[in-house]
């Protein structure tokens, strides 16, 4: 019969862990935070926020959309852009050997959707 409560080595591998996840994620945090704000000072993003808005599904959506796309792509405001930062960042160091890749992958995924979520005005800014 297995016994509910975790043995002292786990219980220590445990709270590593997620010591090591709370930094990953404030790294990440911090880094998506940070392009964010490259974001809005550049030229395209502030060009594509005077585009008119226009109807739903219109010519002037799409090619507003089309441009604030561009302006992401090219400052890396994107989910995937993270994954590979922190891919290249946290996976490699110390914190890499504590976390396998597919949660430092997951742990950008929440920060970027914090981040999104703050840039879109839904939310605060995440801390």
């Amino acid at each position: 019969m297995q016994s509910a409560v975790l043995a002292g080595d786990d219980e220590r591998v445990l709270g590593v862990r997620f010591d090591v996840a709370r930094q990953a994620y404030n790294a990440c945090l911090s880094e998506s935070l940070r392009r964010l704000d490259l974001l809005r000072q550049s030229r395209n993003y502030q060009a594509a926020r005077k585009l008119p808005q226009g109807a739903k599904g219109s010519a002037a959506a799409k090619a507003r959309a089309a441009a604030f796309r561009e302006a992401n792509e090219q400052h890396g405001f994107r989910e995937y852009d993270l994954h590979a930062w922190a891919g290249e960042h946290i996976a490699h160091e110390w914190l890499g050997e504590h976390l396998d890749s597919l949660t430092v992958q997951k742990i950008a995924t929440r920060a970027f959707q914090a981040v999104q979520q703050y840039a879109f005005g839904k939310r605060g800014r995440p801390r």
